[in-house]
């Protein structure tokens, strides 16, 4: 069986967060940023 495209590589942000990943609370895959008051997901 063929494996899908990796569609993630085609994702660009706009204006990306300037608050980085390691002072975000939460865990290994989801955090949340105080300043855009949005969980972020690690793909």
């Amino acid at each position: 069986m063929a494996k899908p495209p990796d569609i993630t590589s085609d994702i660009r942000i706009a204006a990306p967060c300037s608050v980085g990943w390691e002072t975000m609370e939460g865990d290994d895959l989801v955090r949340y940023c105080g300043k855009c008051n949005l969980n972020v997901q690690h793909i």
